[in-house]
């Protein structure tokens, strides 16, 4: 009865509220004969993190292997064609008449708010060759659009001005946190905030020089603050990954992966963003211990804002 009635007033404070059927991350394909191109995609979309279970992203499902009256209920999708394809009247229906082989995009094709990207070719050869080129496109339309709805998601609620406020007088950047974290740690230039149901620590660290952002760097220095802080927390190698993004036209590194503690004998997922800003380093590190779930949506869920600082005003408004 609780849940009907939050259901209800969910409904009556958002227009046009829609409920997905699927989890955040399910992106439904439809590939018709083409098994080459279907695998092909799979690998790789669906990228692995380390949580230390493994999760993936972006999870594919196959709409061949969905009952006709639910496939149309989701909110990603990926329609893989050729001339020849079985579902070539699907493609058309959804993208409308095609004559150039590429990527097409509509929005809202089927429930309000949701997405379908189709790749056309003349032969499955030359679909398997637009994926190749186009793979870290394909896969960033996805993730962004995903993190976008998981943004709106942790922000409906409502925010903590009072905790953007703290941020910015310890960090120099601006944040909106949403209503539900609370102040866990502060020293003169750093915050740790946190929320429970499951356990999720965020930590906003400014330090007073620029650093090389070399992966190994980075773990080191998350390491040694953990250490304090975390009671013993340190990365698992083994399990992370890592990559270089820009922030405010300055390059970053992105890290993911696992941590773990000997100490508690506890670990979970961990993404540490670190970037340079007026002559100091900003380190931004998330992460979440619940032994008991699937911890990726949380992980993306504070991902989706605690790593989009607004760089651009002078001042915390």
């Amino acid at each position: 009865m609780k849940k009907f009635i939050f259901l209800i007033l969910l409904i009556s404070c958002t227009d046009n509220f829609i409920i997905f059927k699927g989890e955040f991350n399910n992106l439904v394909l439809s590939a018709g004969s083409l098994k080459n191109a279907k695998k092909f995609l799979k690998k790789n979309l669906e990228i692995i993190q380390f949580t230390p279970r493994e999760e993936k992203i972006i999870e594919i499902l196959d709409i061949d292997s969905l009952e006709k009256e639910e496939r149309f209920l989701y909110r990603y999708y990926i329609i893989i064609s050729t001339p020849n394809s079985k579902n070539f009247d699907l493609f058309k229906s959804i993208f409308g008449e095609v004559k150039r082989s590429g990527i097409y995009i509509k929005e809202n094709p089927f429930l309000n708010g949701s997405s379908a990207l189709g790749i056309y070719g003349q032969k499955e050869e030359e679909i398997l060759k637009i994926i190749s080129e186009k793979r870290d496109t394909i896969f960033n339309i996805f993730y962004n659009k995903m993190l976008k709805n998981l943004r709106e998601l942790s922000y409906f609620p409502g925010k903590r001005k009072d905790l953007s406020e703290k941020i910015f007088e310890k960090t120099g950047i601006k944040i909106e946190v949403p209503v539900g974290f609370n102040i866990f740690k502060e020293g003169e230039n750093f915050i740790i905030i946190n929320a429970h149901y499951p356990d999720r620590f965020i930590l906003f660290w400014k330090i007073n020089k620029k650093i090389n952002l070399l992966p190994e760097r980075i773990m080191r220095l998350r390491d040694s603050f953990a250490k304090d802080v975390y009671a013993g927390d340190s990365v698992i190698r083994k399990f992370v990954n890592y990559k270089y993004k820009n922030i405010n036209g300055k390059r970053a590194i992105y890290l993911y992966g696992a941590w773990g503690n000997l100490n508690l004998k506890v670990g979970g997922g961990f993404e540490s963003l670190v970037f340079e800003k007026d002559g100091n380093t900003i380190f931004i590190d998330i992460g979440v211990h619940e032994p008991r779930k699937w911890k990726l949506k949380y992980l993306k869920m504070m991902e989706s804002w605690a790593f989009y600082p607004d760089l651009e005003n002078g001042k915390n408004n």
